[in-house]
């Protein structure tokens, strides 16, 4: 197995990783007038900080040596919409929170579930699988039918562009009440129409042969792009 290593980009990600999961910690537990809508962002920054982390960790190498995240991320997709709409939802004050609100996130349960073989697993299996011998789960396997869905990844694209487009028909008209509003809002929603766009491309281009690592770095560039945005609209927020 090839030596866990650092270069540039990995180093430049692991740095926005880092910051992006001190700075989630920091807005979940300092008091504002909006509390719920905070953590909202906060809880975003710290899913797309460790969904980072996780991909520096497969770059370099190392996450044979912290294997307990392999896969952990896979089903935050699931989240950023759901994130996103209510936290423009408790911005704008559109409604407050009801209990049919959760089944937002019953597509996040269901996949959790479904990954539950994995992430569950020893590490001993999951280094085996990263060294790429079979190896049986260590609690349950689900039956032949439902195993190795590796087209899963369009649904959960599916997923956040029906929240992009249900938070730009939903709140756009909130938006223009002043053009800071409005300014803010665009970025928002376009660093989330960008990160889509990167992660859709990267199921595509991996088909080709011309695909190299670089590609795969454009995800975590808007990812990190969309942390420093995230940090900024609470630094000028407070």
């Amino acid at each position: 197995m090839n030596q866990p290593s650092f270069d540039t980009w990995t180093s430049v990600f692991l740095f926005a990783s880092v910051q992006g999961l001190f700075v989630s910690i920091v807005l979940f537990i300092t008091g504002k007038e909006n509390k719920v809508a905070n953590r909202l962002l906060a809880s975003l920054i710290f899913l797309f900080s460790v969904t980072l982390f996780e991909y520096v960790l497969y770059w370099t190498r190392y996450l044979y040596y912290w294997p307990h995240f392999l896969q952990l991320t896979e089903n935050f997709p699931l989240l950023f919409g759901v994130i996103l709409f209510f936290y423009f939802k408790c911005v704008f004050g559109t409604q407050a929170f009801v209990k049919k609100d959760w089944w937002h996130l019953l597509p996040f349960v269901l996949f959790t579930v479904y990954q539950f073989p994995i992430l569950f697993s020893s590490s001993e299996v999951k280094q085996a699988w990263m060294e790429g011998k079979q190896a049986f789960p260590s609690l349950f396997m689900w039956p032949e039918p439902m195993r190795g869905w590796n087209w899963l990844a369009w649904p959960r694209i599916a997923h956040m562009i029906f929240y992009y487009c249900l938070i730009w028909f939903t709140f756009k008209s909130h938006s223009t009440s002043n053009p800071e509003v409005r300014t803010w809002f665009k970025w928002l929603t376009g660093l989330f129409l960008a990160f889509i766009i990167s992660y859709t491309s990267y199921f595509v281009l991996v088909r080709f042969p011309f695909f190299s690592v670089e590609w795969d770095y454009m995800i975590s560039f808007s990812m990190m792009f969309t942390i420093f945005f995230h940090c900024l609209v609470w630094i000028f927020a407070a």
